[in-house]
């Protein structure tokens, strides 16, 4: 008989309501191959059981990585499957260390790494060389891939030292679809790859759980996002601009608590404004260049009170300008609707009291006074100063904290 998965991964399982209660019931696991098949899906972690972080001042959410994963999900769930972190235990079994090297190590095959400018091309070779043994707390050789070593970082099953904890890789040259085996970056803290040349769909980003900055923009990524994508709770930056994604907004983008900055931009996303539930630390907020549809909320802005930038510019929307964006204590700065011609055109008086440096309105709008928006120095209308005016700025940016250099 297959030994149950009490904290599940990707197994089945069933939720019974009895009265204000809610049970569990899980199904016993199949011992398949987990870390065995390259081809393989995985299955996400259930983020949605463990436990909510909330953040506390802008850049310092109160979550560690790691150290937040349920003993059991080591010692358990991921034997179950026949994946053993960090070691080996007999035929057909895989380490995380293992298939994150290998990952990478295809990412730079494929991608033609010998021709890469220096110093980026250093140190790439062989899988051995990457995240040199944890006790000796060897440098990492290959140029661009950070490893975690510190006395807080201990490996698993206990956390994730010796696993990749960064991958930067700017210049430009990455090629191909991001290799399966990056499933397995369950301790990695940061993925930019931007302006570079990734095709094909996205990886499984279920067992990313440490993510705090994942840049992956302007690529030829195409696809959909399921709905429990990357189930990270201390993301803090997502940034997937300029790909070929389709289909609709994931759910999971109302879980990020500690999010600072959300840019889907310039892709082929459908459907209406996502419910984005509580962000308290929601600086930015970029749904530009899609074909979105439908009215805007008009209460959602008070769960991002620190909302400073809204582009919203060529889309499908209709309807008003929210007037509840201009809550009493809204910092936005920013606004554009450009490029929705079905919206309402005449705007709420509210938006005049907003510290706005810019609105781009799409046409024919007009203020219910006709010196609405004398204050903002780059709009077009209600007597504002035309665009160029002034530049806009972005006083206080979130560009400190976990996450970020």
């Amino acid at each position: 008989m297959n030994p149950p998965c009490i904290f599940p991964l990707g197994g089945p399982s069933k939720k019974m309501k009895s009265g204000a209660a809610v049970v569990f019931l899980t199904l016993p696991c199949l011992v398949d191959s987990w870390g065995q098949n390259e081809n393989e899906p995985g299955g996400p972690l259930n983020h949605r059981k463990m436990a909510k972080h909330q953040g506390t001042n802008m850049g310092k959410p109160d979550c560690v990585p790691c150290m937040e994963i349920p003993q059991q999900w080591w010692t358990v769930d991921l034997a179950t499957r026949g994946l053993f972190p960090n070691r080996r235990f007999g035929p057909g079994t895989k380490s995380f260390r293992e298939l994150q090297m290998k990952a990478i190590q295809q990412l730079y095959e494929q991608s033609d790494g010998k021709s890469w400018p220096a110093p980026w091309r250093g140190g790439w070779g062989h899988v051995s060389n990457y995240c040199q043994g944890y006790d000796g707390g060897g440098a990492p050789i290959a140029n661009g891939i950070h490893c975690l070593y510190s006395a807080y970082d201990p490996p698993p099953p206990t956390g994730c030292g010796g696993l990749i904890r960064e991958i930067n890789l700017p210049h430009g040259l990455v090629k191909g679809q991001l290799p399966s085996g990056f499933k397995w970056m369950v301790g990695c803290q940061r993925i930019e790859i931007h302006g570079s040349q990734i095709t094909g769909t996205m990886p499984d980003t279920g067992l990313w759980i440490n993510m705090m900055v994942l840049d992956l923009s302007y690529n030829q990524i195409s696809g959909t996002l399921p709905d429990d994508f990357l189930p990270a709770p201390c993301l803090q930056a997502l940034n997937l601009q300029a790909n070929q994604l389709e289909g609709t907004l994931p759910q999971s983008l109302g879980d990020h608590t500690v999010l600072m900055s959300l840019n889907l931009a310039d892709n082929k996303f459908e459907g209406t404004f996502p419910d984005l539930g509580f962000l308290p630390e929601l600086a930015e907020l970029d749904l530009s260049g899609n074909r979105l549809s439908g009215t805007l909320p008009e209460d959602w802005w008070r769960k991002a009170p620190r909302l400073r930038w809204i582009k919203l510019h060529q889309n499908k929307f209709s309807g008003p300008v929210p007037a509840g964006i201009a809550y009493d204590w809204s910092e936005v700065s920013v606004i554009s609707v450009r490029g929705n011609p079905d919206m309402d055109k005449m705007l709420p008086k509210e938006l005049g009291s907003l510290p706005l440096r810019v609105f781009n309105e799409s046409e024919g709008m007009t203020c219910p006074s006709p010196d609405m928006l004398r204050h903002v120095p780059e709009t077009g209308i209600c007597g504002g100063r035309p665009a160029g005016g002034t530049k806009a700025t972005f006083n206080n940016a979130p560009s400190t904290g976990p996450g970020f250099s």
